[in-house]
């Protein structure tokens, strides 16, 4: 069955542009699909067929097109996953000023001691930058070293 999508041409046009001028490519698919059904009035497995997707999802588009504009159809809805350490965020930040942590793996211990929370030192450095901690390597101190000189 084909079911023909008749938009006037500012309508496609403006597909057209918004076409050229996204950049995230699930987004791309999808108004290509809506331009291609305007334009050419194919169908949908074959716009499936076209664009490697399952013809439901053209199928979709398309009546998210028609039912609620070209708005709802380049937005995605995705929502990211919290992480759990964020309640934490005002207790892990008391934990970094009130004592000096050389590495990673001793912010992990802490952060485990305090919250409950274990989690790979790979997680627990982006979650520290994420929060506007930044982790500073530092080499070793001499043995000749003046301790007043470096206070200052």
């Amino acid at each position: 069955m084909l079911i023909q999508l008749n938009l006037s041409e500012e309508k496609i046009r403006e597909l057209n542009y918004k076409l050229f001028e996204e950049l995230n490519p699930q987004i791309q698919k999808r108004l290509l699909s809506v331009y291609l059904k305007a334009f050419f009035s194919v169908s949908n497995e074959f716009l499936a067929n076209v664009l490697y997707v399952h013809r439901n999802s053209v199928d979709t588009w398309i009546r998210i097109y028609r039912e609620q504009g070209l708005d709802a159809l380049m937005s995605l809805h995705y929502k990211p996953r919290e992480s759990e350490l964020n309640a934490y965020t005002e207790k892990i930040k008391e934990i970094c000023s009130g004592s000096l942590i050389g590495t990673v793996k001793e912010f992990a211990h802490k952060i485990e001691e305090q919250t409950g929370i274990k989690r790979g030192l790979t997680q627990i450095r982006k979650f520290i930058r994420r929060i506007g901690i930044n982790h500073l390597q530092s080499g070793h101190i001499p043995a000749k070293a003046d301790p007043v000189k470096q206070r200052e």
